[in-house]
């Protein structure tokens, strides 16, 4: 069986916005380069030409498409994969990689193609604001979970619950095996979006995902919170600042601090 790998030569802030259209077509996955992307696809979506094209017409860009074998895909992908480390917080790492000491925590986590493999800058970023937060006995939200780093991370911290979201399946298979091989039967693997959370109190709310789904769904803080509630928000750039002070100042919320690498930032957030 062969897959296909369509490469598209962007401007970086068109990455997140082709990302979350891509995924929508249920693709395999998505890795970010210098460039641009590459989307690896098999056929079982719902990806088509007509969509690429209006894709490259709407955006103004190009892309090449060949046809690779399976086999060759699974062993180009680990090639790739390098371990990520996060100051001595956490140590990210695939089964074909060595063990590492020195690090409060090691990730283990099975790639399997999907999207949160922890290399993206607003992984790290997530990761960092983390080690400040206490997560001990809270109950957890992560949503847009892709591969479950978030979420391993915040059980290693002593969560009691964590709940971890997305609606990629592929995102899904892999957090389910990422459970089992770290340990952390608290995480809950949920498959759907918003909705399917169960509507109670998080202690902390946890998002990567990207600026349009997060600004257009950003009431889910007041119904998934309490008044004690903290939310780190990514996915999106600086200059989006603006738009997400306004955002949360409708609903009574605030931006209480920000990190940021090559222009991506992630927000700390609580009630105003």
């Amino acid at each position: 069986m062969s897959y296909q790998e369509i490469t598209i030569h962007c401007e970086e802030a068109l990455r997140p916005i082709l990302s979350e259209l891509f995924f929508e077509q249920q693709v395999l996955g998505i890795q970010e380069t210098e460039t641009g992307l590459i989307i690896y696809d098999n056929g079982t979506g719902q990806l088509t030409d007509e969509f690429l094209n209006t894709i490259s017409t709407s955006f103004d860009i190009e892309f090449t498409s060949q046809s690779k074998p399976n086999t060759n895909w699974n062993a180009q992908w680990e090639s790739n994969y390098s371990p990520i480390e996060v100051g001595d917080y956490c140590y990210i790492y695939a089964q074909f990689h060595p063990e590492k000491s020195g690090f409060k925590h090691q990730i283990l986590i099975h790639p399997r193609m999907a999207f949160g493999t922890g290399h993206h800058e607003t992984t790290r970023l997530m990761i960092q604001w983390m080690e400040t937060l206490e997560f001990q006995d809270k109950i957890v939200l992560d949503l847009g979970c892709g591969t479950g780093i978030l979420a391993l991370v915040a059980a290693k911290e002593g969560a009691k619950e964590v709940v971890a979201v997305d609606y990629d399946q592929n995102c899904m298979d892999s957090l389910i095996d990422n459970i089992a091989v770290n340990h952390t039967p608290r995480v809950q693997p949920i498959l759907g979006s918003i909705a399917e959370c169960p509507k109670q109190p998080y202690d902390v709310i946890l998002a990567n995902i990207n600026r349009n789904f997060l600004l257009e769904n950003i009431s889910f803080l007041e119904v998934l919170a309490s008044k004690e509630t903290k939310a780190l928000l990514s996915g999106f750039y600086s200059e989006d600042i603006p738009l997400f002070e306004k955002a949360l100042s409708a609903i009574n919320w605030k931006i209480s601090g920000m990190k940021a690498e090559k222009n991506w930032v992630a927000l700390f957030v609580e009630k105003a």
